[in-house]
């Protein structure tokens, strides 16, 4: 017996809220690390990745790909996601400037505030702004959480 359009409007009420719940609900599930487990598989892919180049599928497969309908595409969810990765990163981007960008003005001010008329201090002010910046490094790689 065929669907009515009822019958589909019921079907379809609220099934992306469903799917997105079912979705997490199965994330929420998962027990282990698939960044371990496609870490694992790495072999695997490249060899076919490499086979797929070597026997032209994916030259094949991007050059028949439509270019406005990627561009269409990259407009509606590649937008859409990009502007929500800003939005998730943002305070770790700014907890990154906060700290970061005295940091990188005071290596600069000392850097300024070096003699620059002849060669050999030119050479010194340099020496300094990759050591300032190497110091710099180490202290943030060295456990500065934000």
């Amino acid at each position: 017996m065929p669907l009515s359009t009822a019958d589909v409007m019921k079907l379809y009420k609220d099934a992306g809220k469903r799917a997105k719940d079912k979705y997490i609900a199965k994330v929420n599930a998962t027990d282990v690390n698939p960044m371990a487990e496609a870490v694992k598989k790495e072999a695997t892919l490249k060899q076919r990745f490499n086979e797929a180049i070597d026997s032209g599928k994916w030259r094949g497969a991007l050059l028949r790909a439509d270019p406005a309908a990627w561009k269409q595409r990259t407009m509606t969810k590649g937008a859409d996601n990009f502007a929500k990765s800003f939005d998730y990163t943002s305070p770790a981007q700014i907890a990154f400037l906060d700290y970061w960008l005295p940091k990188m003005q005071q290596l600069k001010a000392t850097v300024r505030a070096m003699p620059n008329a002849t060669e050999s201090e030119r050479d010194a002010r340099s020496d300094m702004a990759r050591k300032l910046a190497r110091e710099a490094a180490k202290a943030r790689i060295g456990g500065m959480s934000y």
